[in-house]
C-alpha cells in the first residue's frame, strides 16, 4: 500500500513479484536441494561449500 501511495499502482504492480515470496517457488527450491544433495546440510557443505567455521559464524550472527 505504501508503494502504491508513493509511486503509483503501475510501479507497485511491477515490483510485486520481486517483493513477494511465493510459497511454490520456495518449496520448489527445497525439493531441488533434496533431489540434488539429499539434505540441506549436504547442500550447505557440498553445494555451497561453506566451511564449518563459516557455518558457525553465521549461526552465531543470525540465531543468537
Amino acid at each position: 500500500q505504501q508503494m502504491i501511495t508513493a509511486d503509483g499502482q503501475s510501479i507497485a504492480d511491477a515490483y510485486y513479484t520481486t517483493l513477494i515470496a511465493d510459497e511454490r517457488y520456495l518449496y520448489a527450491g527445497l525439493d531441488q536441494v533434496v533431489t540434488s544433495y539429499g539434505t540441506m546440510a549436504s547442500y550447505i557443505n557440498e553445494g555451497i561449500g561453506l566451511s564449518s567455521i563459516v557455518q558457525t559464524q553465521l549461526r552465531n550472527k543470525f540465531l543468537n
